[in-house]
C-alpha cells in the first residue's frame, strides 16, 4: 500500500514527470563529475552544520537589508531557506 503522504503529492509528481524525463538525460551526463566531488562535500558538511545555527541569528538582518543590496547591484538574490531549517 502507498503511503498517504506520497497519495497527497502524486498529482504534483505527475505534473513535474515530463520534465524530470526531459533533463534525466543531462543528469545522467554529469553524474561522474559529481561523484568526483562528493568526498569533498562530505568533508565540509560537518563544519557547515557547525555554523548554520549563527547563520540562522543573522538572517533576520540580511532580510531586512536584501532589498537594499538587490537594488545597488540589480540582481535577484536566491531567497535560499535552508539554513533556517
Amino acid at each position: 500500500m502507498v503511503r498517504p503522504e506520497i497519495e497527497k503529492v502524486r498529482p504534483e509528481i505527475e505534473k513535474v514527470r515530463p520534465e524530470i524525463v526531459k533533463v534525466r538525460p543531462e543528469i545522467e551526463k554529469v553524474r561522474p563529475e559529481i561523484e568526483k566531488v562528493r568526498p569533498e562535500i562530505e568533508k565540509v558538511i560537518p563544519e557547515i552544520e557547525k555554523v548554520r545555527p549563527e547563520i540562522g541569528k543573522v538572517r533576520p538582518e540580511i532580510e531586512k537589508v536584501r532589498p537594499e543590496i538587490e537594488k545597488v547591484y540589480q540582481i535577484k538574490l536566491k531567497n535560499d531557506n535552508r539554513a533556517s531549517s
